[in-house]
């Protein structure tokens, strides 16, 4: 190969090259925007200021059957939450369906007050087991929610049409109501009645948002 040959083919490499540096550098990775998502940092946050209690709901999952994945979503929310509100003299109060779930939201609450010596205001009755049938659970978290200080229901997790009574009665109560499951019948429901809705996919990318 002769010296006409490779100098050309060289700044063509070279070119390239630079071509993609340039773009690479200029190339911004963005999330989309999801209102639902914005809300829960907010409420997330502005609980701690105002002095107010946020319900958490991770509906009804057993850890042996296919919704576990959601409902393990909701429990790293929890955990996010708390976090967050150690801060505060009220940390949340999660509600659950099942009682693999109960026990884990306790250990998550108390897990983390725990790291931060908030051990004052942790107990084992802020993880509660709400119900074993889809109404018994969504009547009895329904009435948590008439607990002092409850300015955010959010919801992530299993729901079924259940899902309405929470944000029925969290409307009738002036409280805001974020929700979301993988439920198609549960997000139905939602969409119609909860102040913000996370739709398919949404939910389990929901995390990585808040993260």
């Amino acid at each position: 190969m002769n010296k006409l040959t490779i100098i050309p083919l060289m700044v063509f490499i070279i070119l390239i090259l630079s071509d993609i540096w340039i773009f690479s550098r200029k190339r911004i990775r963005t999330f989309r925007k999801i209102s639902a998502i914005e809300k829960m940092h907010y409420v997330m946050e502005s609980s701690v200021e105002d002095g107010s209690r946020i319900h958490f709901s991770i509906g009804r999952s057993e850890v042996t059957s296919p919704e576990i994945a959601v409902g393990l979503i909701g429990l790293n929310i929890l955990k996010r939450i708390s976090n967050i509100t150690t801060n505060s003299d009220l940390p949340p109060i999660a509600s659950t369906g099942t009682g693999s779930l109960m026990v884990l939201a306790q250990d998550n609450i108390k897990t983390i007050y725990s790291k931060t010596d908030r051990h004052d205001v942790s107990s084992n009755l802020l993880g509660r087991f709400s119900g074993p049938t889809p109404l018994s659970f969504a009547a009895s978290s329904a009435m948590n929610l008439s607990e002092d200080k409850i300015s955010t229901n959010l919801m992530v997790g299993s729901f079924g049409i259940e899902a309405g009574l929470l944000t029925h009665t969290s409307d009738n109560g002036k409280t805001l109501s974020v929700a979301g499951t993988e439920n198609l019948l549960g997000q139905a429901v939602l969409y119609v009645t909860a102040h913000e809705s996370l739709i398919g996919e949404e939910v389990f990318a929901s995390n990585a948002y808040l993260e």
